[in-house]
């Protein structure tokens, strides 16, 4: 059993349109396989960070983020880097629909290389950009982050393996 997250299309669809319910448990049946998003399974990922990578463009600027739980086999997929990390189960729970602010509570409290991850695919807001700019204003690598990716609003990370 793994808690983690699961990014969704709006209104808690899966990328193959499959709808999701808060408080609903999902069972598939079957060999269960992660790789490259083809295989059999419900998809998560046990660093929130990570499932933003997940959606078509980025920076993401409304992600729905639920908590979930996974149980069961399952299956897990790395990138070639071992940056990213996702994982299929053959159950799935989706336990929360978490808020905007609880994604941002989140990201605050992140450190180094996943901090980097975060704000380079989550576009934030005004206050939140501020907020993340006064927490962080000594530390170089996220400054110049936050200029790239928040500011000058560029693409990163859509290429699998980019790395900042």
């Amino acid at each position: 059993m793994l808690f983690g997250y699961k990014s969704f299309l709006k209104g808690l669809k899966g990328m193959n349109n499959f709808q999701y319910e808060i408080g609903k448990s999902y069972t598939t049946t079957g060999p269960i396989l992660a790789r490259s998003n083809k295989g059999n399974g419900f998809f998560m990922c046990e660093d929130l960070e990570d499932t933003l990578r997940y959606y078509p463009e980025l920076p993401v600027e409304d992600p729905e983020i639920c908590l979930v739980r996974g149980s069961g086999q399952f299956d897990v997929d790395y990138d070639a880097y071992y940056d990213y990390t996702s994982f299929a189960f053959e159950r799935i729970d989706i336990l929360k629909l978490l808020t905007r602010e609880d994604i941002i509570a989140y990201g605050i409290e992140l450190t180094d290389h996943r901090l980097i991850k975060f704000i380079s695919t989550l576009k934030l807001r005004e206050d939140e950009l501020k907020l993340f700019e006064e927490k962080f204003s000594s530390n170089n690598d996220v400054m110049k982050t936050l200029e790239c990716c928040q500011k000058q609003k560029k693409k990163v990370l859509k290429n699998e393996g980019s790395k900042i």
